[in-house]
């Protein structure tokens, strides 16, 4: 009976142990919003926010796998508005059983990954004891891994990537698997189910995972062992969330290139903490960053006991056969995992396996694959330090080596942490979704009720999310309109950083193209019902058009409210017949018609490879003139990328007198036919101008329709396939 009260008592101090750290952990990050993180949003407009409305609309309106709170009238797949499905839905289950928490979805967005602390504290603490650590050790090792680890950092943002137990529970499986030897194919499918579920809370949770298995079976293969159970356990997942997101998805057009594959890999700075004790002293022996990268995964001061190690190793008694299983098998997979995360299969391949399996490039943030290096090299660098130290004859000496160990953990956590803290103070606002009232509060005030529109339409569509276009998006209609949209229950009309279906993103968009354009997406609506327009003020001039054909309801502080009839926003301007009379005048135009087939309803257009000169044109006279500069870009999902516009103005000497770099992300308004998107830009030119060097620089682009005119002149214009006309930078139907 004494035997059993002491095991309770134990197990009790253990755990009041863990609770304890843990919730010291969450308060060095949070401060006083720990208390508050049930009102407290953590991130106001980032991903943070949009990963909370996709998560609170989700279970308000008691969706599955399928999200239609942005993107009318298509919607998306749950996965790729970090919705958290696997989560999410188990949640829509249990309020429909009557355990509900409408109203506290912050609550649960911010505070399951906090829960999940827990689970990670549980699985650690398993390792550690796997390798027989005692408690006093285990405990520490525990709290500062956790601490420290880089996905600490996603707690404000990305909540679905800041379950830390996932990548832990199944390094746990693995070692029970190796452990009982016989019941590995029951490890590996337990393994394979955990990381497909871990998948549906976000996809990088799996392949981390099965790049993770894949690299230990490799590891094991190199030493003669061929586990064909973890090949299973590292491929299976993969081929059934593909296999079972192909069958959902019904877009065949995502972007399959998104930008970054290539800049948010891991490096040798990020082996190295970016503050603290080391920024201050020790800069410049190696490259630090200078803040949290995704490729972060500094294990702690025992990386800089590495040679100490090495010194004792005799002392470490076989630490390679810990755990029941070889912990360098672990090293070395956790070591792939690290170069994966580098980006060496990419260097090793010159950049060709993206073209042998394109769905590694959705994975653009490789960095992150260095979690289960940090998580491994953590725990087996502790481990290796207490089986060096304990043997030390002088006992004093080996007391204060693991004083030392435990300060400079503190010391590291805290600094970690504290720069997590202070970031927050910028990123926090109220609970938007729900404090944020404004358009709410303007339609109480006019006759209008949510009945009386289908959506919501702000001005400008936002396309983030859909990288190979990236035009402005105003501030106030997107962030005003997404919480009445949860309010309302009415969907919005575009996306806020989602990887879309770029055909669907674009025929939303056409809906702020001029009335040239033919709006097709409205054939798509569920109903007739008008659409809530949400413009900013600061660009009302902008879309006079639109506000012309709408009808005001309500001004706010910083928008104007409209209802837009749908008839009203179908009915199409034509380019009267009368107007083509005058000559057509231009200072450049060429439709590339000589050097590939298939333009923009014309038979040629320009595939751009690097950099091109589009034009080198006089301007002598002509300065303080105003010029409209404009192309056409195709919207491809594969190979393109945006392009980099530059004008250079030059005097009668040659000499430069003037540079304008711009971009897509400098449009506030952008002409949309079919897949073709128009990139325009106006400039005066300045004092002395002679000449004007038009260049862009892409990769695989498709381009057409390259026009430059004087504004005061007469209008260009030039007929084109399908009865349809150029006329002064618009496309649009004659009559």
């Amino acid at each position: 009976m004494k035997q059993i009260k002491n095991t309770y008592l134990k197990s009790a101090l253990i755990v009041s142990a863990y609770l304890i750290g843990t919730l010291l952990i969450l308060y060095r990050m949070l401060g006083q919003r720990f208390f508050d993180f049930h009102k407290i949003l953590l991130d106001k407009s980032g991903d943070g926010f949009k990963n909370y409305f996709a998560f609170a609309w989700q279970y308000k309106q008691e969706g599955g796998y399928w999200f239609d709170g942005m993107q009318y009238p298509y919607g998306d797949l749950l996965s790729f508005a970090d919705g958290q499905p696997a989560i999410t839905i188990v949640l829509v289950g249990l309020k429909k059983l009557g355990l509900d928490f409408s109203g506290h979805e912050l609550v649960l967005v911010q505070g399951l990954p906090m829960l999940g602390l827990f689970l990670t504290a549980f699985f650690l603490h398993k390792i550690l004891r796997a390798y027989q650590l005692p408690y006093w050790w285990t405990i520490p090792t525990v709290l500062v891994c956790m601490a420290l680890s880089p996905q600490a950092y996603r707690f404000n943002a990305h909540y679905s990537l800041a379950y830390m137990f996932c990548f832990p529970s199944i390094w746990y499986v693995l070692i029970r698997s190796e452990k009982e030897g016989a019941k590995k194919w029951i490890g590996a499918i337990i393994i394979s189910v955990l990381l497909l579920v871990y998948g549906f809370i976000h996809p990088y949770h799996l392949l981390i995972g099965c790049v993770f298995m894949l690299s230990y079976f490799l590891t094991k293969c190199v030493y003669r062992k061929f586990d064909w159970s973890y090949l299973f356990a590292g491929l299976a997942p993969i081929i059934l969330y593909l296999t079972l997101n192909g069958f959902i998805d019904p877009m065949d057009d995502r972007v399959q290139n998104p930008w970054g594959a290539w800049y948010y890999k891991a490096e040798v700075g990020d082996l190295f903490p970016f503050f603290g004790w080391y920024k201050e002293y020790l800069t410049g022996i190696v490259d630090i960053r200078s803040g949290y990268r995704e490729g972060y995964c500094y294990v702690g001061i025992l990386l800089f006991a590495i040679p100490y190690l090495i010194y004792r190793r005799k002392e470490i008694h076989s630490y390679a056969e810990l755990g029941g299983a070889g912990s360098k098998y672990y090293l070395i997979a956790a070591c792939l995992s690290l170069l994966f995360g580098m980006g060496v299969h990419v260097l090793l391949t010159d950049h060709k396996i993206f073209e042998w399996l394109p769905t590694l490039q959705q994975f653009r943030s490789l960095g992150r694959f260095a979690w289960p290096y940090f998580y491994i090299a953590f725990v087996i660098l502790s481990v290796m330090f207490y089986r060096s130290t304990i043997g030390f004859k002088s006992k004093s000496t080996a007391i204060a080596l693991f004083v030392f160990v435990a300060i400079m953990w503190g010391v590291d956590a805290n600094a970690y942490l504290k720069i997590f803290h202070d970031k927050m103070q910028k990123q926090e606002s109220s609970n938007s979704l729900y404090t944020n009232t404004v358009v709410s509060d303007a339609l109480a005030k006019t006759e209008y009720t949510v009945d009386d529109f289908q959506a919501i339409l702000p001005l400008p569509v936002s396309m983030e999310g859909a990288e190979k276009i990236r035009p402005y998006r105003a501030y106030f209609p997107r962030m005003r309109g997404l919480p009445f949209a949860f309010q309302s229950g009415l969907p919005f009309i575009g996306a806020h950083m989602s990887r879309n279906s770029l055909s669907r993103i674009l025929k939303q968009y056409q809906l702020c193209s001029s009335f040239y354009v033919d709006k097709s997406v409205v054939q798509d609506f569920n109903s007739k019902k008008d659409l809530l327009v949400l413009l900013s003020k600061e660009d009302s001039l902008l879309f006079t058009d639109f506000a012309e054909r709408g009808i005001e309801i309500k001004q706010t502080k910083h928008m104007i409210l409209y209802r837009m009839p749908i008839d009203s926003l179908v009915k199409i301007n034509y380019i009267p017949e009368d107007s083509l009379a005058s000559p057509s005048t231009s200072l450049f135009y060429s439709d590339f018609k000589e050097e590939n087939e298939g333009g923009l309803k014309s038979s040629g257009f320009a595939f751009i490879d690097g950099e091109r000169m589009l034009a080198e044109i006089d301007v002598d006279g002509k300065e303080g003139s105003k010029l409209v500069l404009s192309f056409w870009l195709r919207v491809d999902s594969d190979n393109s990328t945006t392009p980099a516009v530059n004008l250079f103005v030059k005097d009668g000497q040659n000499k430069q007198i003037k540079h304008i770099h711009y971009s897509d992300m400098d449009m506030k308004r952008c002409e949309v036919v079919d897949n073709w998107l128009q990139v325009k830009k106006e400039i005066t030119l300045p004092k002395n101008s002679a000449k004007l060097i038009w260049k862009i620089s892409s990769k695989q682009l498709a381009i057409d329709h390259a026009l430059i005119t004087e504004l005061g002149q007469d209008k260009f214009w030039h007929r084109l396939d399908e009865g349809q006309i150029i006329y002064d930078h618009y496309i649009g139907f004659e009559r």
